[in-house]
């Protein structure tokens, strides 16, 4: 061990005082290197957590979008059907809307007793001319007459 010295001046304390305080600032001597590492590491963390949060409300606008998306397809996939259907089964079209299932096989199964229901009429054209036999007064009625009868 080394032998203790008595310190019998001022400059002798300071010189000591001098040396520890040295020592002890030498062991903090990165410290402004390491406060401003330290800031801008926080500065990056709430920029990154900045960035997070942006990405999770788009994230979350762009998933309620998609699911909007996916309910109008289904929606139009579904009126589609309904109307191929409907008209398979010789419905109207405006009975298309009224048809009710979720499966092609329920919807197929309304709608044949949607039409057994609704008698839809299929007129036929007359194939004799009903019409009764007028005198013609002169060349331009019998034109016009001429010109109707072939309209049909």
């Amino acid at each position: 061990m080394t032998e203790f010295k008595v310190i019998e001046t001022q400059e002798q304390l300071n010189a000591i005082i001098k040396a520890r305080l040295d020592r002890e600032k030498e062991k903090y001597s990165d410290y402004e290197k390491l406060s401003e590492k330290i800031k801008n590491l926080e500065t990056e963390n709430s920029n990154l957590k900045q960035t997070i949060t942006e990405k999770e409300t788009s994230e979350s606008t762009n998933l309620t979008r998609i699911t909007e998306l996916e309910k109008d397809v289904t929606s139009w996939k579904q009126k589609s059907l309904k109307q191929q259907i409907a008209m398979k089964n010789g419905l109207p079209f405006d009975l298309a809307d009224r048809l009710q299932g979720d499966s092609e096989e329920s919807l197929n199964e309304d709608a044949e007793r949607l039409a057994s229901l609704v008698n839809v009429k299929n007129y036929t054209q007359p194939l004799a001319d009903k019409e009764p036999a007028f005198e013609t007064k002169g060349v331009v009625d019998s034109a016009w007459r001429d010109v109707v009868k072939n309209l049909r």
